[in-house]
């Protein structure tokens, strides 16, 4: 798991200034509000005072959020500003903080920055890259959300597969045309790469009834264009059928642990506009994951291997070999968490994900930064 990037958190319409939201991310947990103003805010979920857990506190309507086991209240840059037990007129000290993350919405989504980076280091999120979310006049988009019991690395390197349709997915895949084109990587400004390919389109038996009528009896090609963002660990998939009958998927994978990922996804079609088409496009979308969680959760080894040379990669894995390369350098930087050693020493010491904040004031903090695979 990686530290100083962005995952999506939560839903934005998850998140108010009623109640606080806890989410697991990165194998900690995490708590979301609103302040009065909308500002969505994202604080470490561990008080630094005994270890109570903030989200399951309240909010006191000025923007604040008091811990639930003791009360200390703490601002949306996380210092503590009051002690209940010492009372209102009591010294704060300086070591009373917990860590505040960036954020940022888009595509109604909660995007949290994990990490100490300074905004002009920090992978970019793809937030114009997504267009089609926003034309409502010619787009409709249905949405999911849900939890994989798979890594979130070996999850994404499937979405970028484009051998694996032939074998796993019944709906759009076709055995008799296994044959993966290959075609150059262009490399985006998003630590990723985009793969434009032609496939030969399904069997007409195999695709829905509604679609089957918008669709000549013998179709071209399919093309199918996809882009890898290293930022929420997302990516983009646009299908472009005959007659310019488009779908675009885009979908983000947050690591709740090295073991269980959730899944946030959004599909634009610019065909069967009508909202009852809706449930038909959302179970496809269902049975296209359900397909691949189950291949995903049976390969060895769970994680993704360290060395390019531990698996034979050829030629049709093309996005998948630029997204190792990609890992293998933010873990060689120090981004990767050390997650045996922080199951070990975290049974007595509560571990952070480093903030900004740290970067600029980095003593009197209770809590340790997590450990990492390589120096920092």
């Amino acid at each position: 798991m990686l530290i100083n990037n962005w995952y999506v958190a939560a839903k934005s319409q998850q998140v108010n200034r009623e109640k606080p939201l806890i989410v697991r991310m990165l194998g900690q947990n995490f708590v979301l509000y609103r302040t009065p103003e909308g500002e969505a805010v994202c604080l470490a979920n561990t008080c630094c005072h005994r270890g109570g857990s903030i989200g399951r506190g309240e909010l006191d309507g000025a923007g604040c959020i008091g811990c639930g086991y003791h009360g200390w209240k703490f601002n949306p840059q996380g210092r503590c500003v009051e002690i209940p037990a010492l009372g209102k007129d009591a010294k704060i000290p300086k070591r009373a903080r917990v860590d505040s993350y960036p954020v940022e919405e888009h595509f109604d989504w909660v995007w949290v920055f994990l990490g100490d980076l300074e905004e002009d280091e920090r992978p970019r999120i793809p937030a114009t890259e997504f267009p089609e979310y926003h034309d409502k006049e010619n787009w409709r988009v249905v949405s999911m959300e849900f939890d994989a019991d798979v890594n979130w690395a070996r999850g994404h390197e499937n979405s970028l597969d484009s051998a694996h349709p032939a074998f796993v997915h019944a709906s759009f895949g076709r055995r008799s045309a296994p044959e993966v084109q290959i075609v150059p990587l262009v490399p985006n400004a998003f630590m990723g790469h985009n793969a434009t390919r032609q496939r030969v389109p399904p069997k007409r038996s195999q695709i829905s009834a509604d679609i089957a009528k918008l669709v000549s009896e013998k179709r071209g090609k399919t093309t199918a264009s996809t882009d890898s963002y290293l930022a929420g660990i997302s990516h983009r998939i646009d299908i472009t059928r005959e007659g310019n009958i488009r779908q675009v998927t885009v979908s983000a994978r947050t690591p709740v642990d090295p073991y269980n990922t959730r899944v946030f996804a959004h599909q634009a079609r610019n065909y069967l506009l009508e909202e009852e088409h809706d449930e038909a496009r959302r179970e496809g979308i269902r049975r296209a994951y359900k397909e691949d969680l189950d291949v995903v959760a049976t390969v060895e080894p769970k994680f993704v291997p360290r060395s390019m040379a531990h698996q034979l990669l050829v030629e049709a894995d093309q996005m998948e070999t630029a997204f190792r390369k990609v890992l293998i350098e933010k873990v060689k930087q120090g981004w990767e968490i050390d997650f045996d050693r922080l199951q070990d020493e975290g049974r007595f010491r509560h571990y952070s994900i480093p903030s900004p904040a740290r970067r600029k004031d980095p003593k009197n903090w209770v809590h340790p930064v997590v450990p990492t695979t390589f120096p920092r």
